[in-house]
């Protein structure tokens, strides 16, 4: 018996000691690939200028000041209209309630009343940035619950009940609609009513890639609201361009609208952490070589002394760690915004040898999270999607050997459908050959694929896909979340 607790003890030892190093080596290796693009040089961003409308919808409050607020300062001071809407109240963070009202154990109500200081630290850091409160629309959705309202949570028949207020319903009053039910349908809606509202020509969101999943998946929201408005009602207004909203394989043009992203959160970025107004902000090494597009805004003395003022103002943010040395690492000579990517038709030339017709593909960044580092297997390196018949073939290649670990997860959202729920979900476990719905699965070394009927997704034109996968429940990478068009190029056969 002694043996084998002392061979346990070992086994453990060993197995601490890999993943330290393991994790250090990760760790290591991106935060040298960050401070390599230093000195990198990205396209200017276009300043703003009269006849622009700004629009920036923003996951929680604090997002838009970090990713944004020298552009919104820039725009306010030349008389630009701004508008900020703020989606949920950030009322999940445990640790800032615990600070905010010394309670180790808060109560629904506590999580209200924090929700509540927000609004209020949101409405004093963009009163610092020029932006007036009735051009401030707060929404009131759940924290941390974008990812279920988009999955599981879609219609009124199963509203979602946020992690900790134990609401179904916008709770907070000086919101665009209290009592709004949380459902993915209500947000899409109110998104879709702002934006039809607002017209705005430049319309400002967190980059799909961004490790925060309310982050992540409003982008998907973003997508499904846009897909509702008419492009007739759209004129374009005072000489604003015609061309510019075309949304590639989805058909669907809104004259004058150009779409942006700004990121938050991708590991240890930005480099380096804390309080450094004169260092550069490039994009993440790992997102600085896939399919976005960077731009920077470079920021006068002036507006990143407002946006410094603006981040202060989130005093029960800065009192809980990574508090002001994350918040204050936005503080830099410039800004970061992407231009927003759908899938792309890859002729089979650009992507090698392991694909003989041509496939809509999306990159997903490698080798940058101790976890995947750990098992490369659940380290997704691209989704790749393509009609064939009236099948939708959806193929996930993985950096390692697909793994008995890991559960492969493919979710699909439909938009437009009337014969099938809007949500979809695919799990995929180790060699699986049918799925759910008696979906047929094939398998490579490091990759896999599904093929599903079309007429399961309610025969729809648009569709929105990302993947997952999954160890031990935990979700340790999850692609962007990209919008495909069925009707684009076919294929006939296999």
């Amino acid at each position: 018996m002694r043996r084998i607790l002392h061979f346990i003890v070992i086994l453990a030892g060993l197995m601490l000691g890999t993943f330290m190093v393991s994790a250090a080596r990760t760790s290591w290796s991106v935060h040298q690939g960050n401070g390599r693009l230093q000195s990198s040089e990205y396209p200017a961003f276009p300043s703003p200028a009269l006849p622009q409308r700004l629009l920036i919808v923003s996951p929680h409050p604090d997002d838009e000041t970090l990713g944004c607020g020298g552009l919104i300062r820039r725009a306010t001071a030349q008389g630009i209209p701004v508008t900020i809407v703020i989606v949920t109240n950030g009322d999940a963070f445990p640790w800032a309630v615990q600070r905010a009202y010394n309670k180790i154990r808060p109560s629904s109500s506590d999580y209200i009343r924090f929700g509540e200081l927000r609004q209020k630290e949101t409405l004093k850091a963009l009163g610092e940035l020029g932006v007036a409160k009735k051009n401030i629309i707060f929404l009131g959705y759940p924290d941390r619950g974008l990812e279920p309202l988009w999955m599981t949570h879609w219609d009124s028949s199963k509203p979602y009940k946020a992690l900790k207020t134990r609401r179904t319903r916008n709770p907070y009053p000086g919101t665009y609609r209290p009592r709004a039910a949380y459902t993915g349908e209500s947000l899409t809606e109110d998104l879709r009513n702002i934006l039809q509202a607002v017209r705005p020509t430049d319309l400002f969101f967190t980059h799909p890639n961004d490790d925060h999943p309310d982050h992540a998946y409003l982008s998907g929201f973003i997508l499904a609201a846009l897909n509702r408005l008419d492009p007739k009602s759209w004129t374009p207004e005072n000489g604003i361009a015609k061309a510019d909203g075309r949304m590639e394989g989805f058909h669907h043009t809104l004259p004058g609208l150009r779409l942006h992203t700004f990121l938050v959160h991708r590991g240890n970025w930005p480099t380096p952490q804390g309080y450094h107004s004169g260092e550069r902000l490039p994009p993440p090494a790992a997102l600085a070589r896939l399919d976005t597009r960077w731009r920077t805004l470079d920021l006068s003395a002036p507006e990143k002394t407002a946006k410094t003022k603006a981040i202060r103002e989130y005093k029960s943010q800065l009192r809980v760690r990574p508090g002001a040395r994350f918040l204050l690492s936005f503080v830099r000579e410039n800004e970061l915004f992407g231009e927003y990517r759908f899938l792309r038709s890859v002729p089979p030339a650009e992507i090698g040898q392991r694909y003989t017709t041509p496939w809509f593909l999306t990159l997903d960044p490698t080798d940058d999270k101790v976890p995947r580092d750990l098992e490369p297997g659940a380290d997704l390196q691209e989704v790749a999607l393509r009609r064939v018949g009236d099948d939708l073939v959806v193929r996930v290649m993985t950096r390692g050997d697909m793994s008995r670990w890991v559960r492969y997860r493919i979710n699909l959202h439909t938009l437009g459908s009337t014969k099938a729920p809007a949500p979809h979900r695919y799990v995929v476990r180790y060699r699986s050959k049918r799925l759910a719905g008696d979906v047929p699965c094939a398998w490579e070394r490091d990759a896999l694929e599904v093929r599903i009927p079309l007429s399961r997704l309610g025969n729809t034109q648009k569709i929105m896909v990302n993947a997952e996968t999954i160890v031990g429940g935990i979700v340790v990478d999850r692609s962007a979340w990209r919008g495909y068009a069925t009707n684009e190029s076919p294929v006939a056969g296999r």
